[in-house]
Formats: structure tokens, C-alpha cells, sequence
């Protein structure tokens, strides 16, 4: 019983890492893409100038 608790658990806590990682994942595509964007704008309105 005791294992079959700790495997369950060890699969929850998998999952909550993969959340996890995939909520930083998001928020790091995110930052990055604004970040892009910025330089882009930037770029273009360099070469508009």
C-alpha cells in the first residue's frame, strides 16, 4: 500500500513540475516575444527613418 502511495505521489509531483515548467515555459516565450517585438519595431522604424 505504502509503495503503491508513493508512486502516486511521485507521479503528482511529475505532473506539478511539468506544469510547472511549462507555466515558465509560457511566461519566458512571452517576455521573449515582447522583447522581439520591441526590436523589431525598433528595426523598422530605423530603416523607415
Amino acid at each position: 500500500m505504502s509503495w503503491g502511495k508513493r508512486r502516486q505521489l511521485g507521479c503528482g509531483t511529475k505532473l506539478l513540475l511539468v506544469l510547472l515548467a511549462i507555466l515558465v515555459a509560457t511566461v519566458l516565450l512571452r517576455e521573449l516575444g515582447l522583447t522581439v517585438q520591441d526590436a523589431m519595431k525598433e528595426m523598422l522604424g530605423q530603416s523607415g527613418l
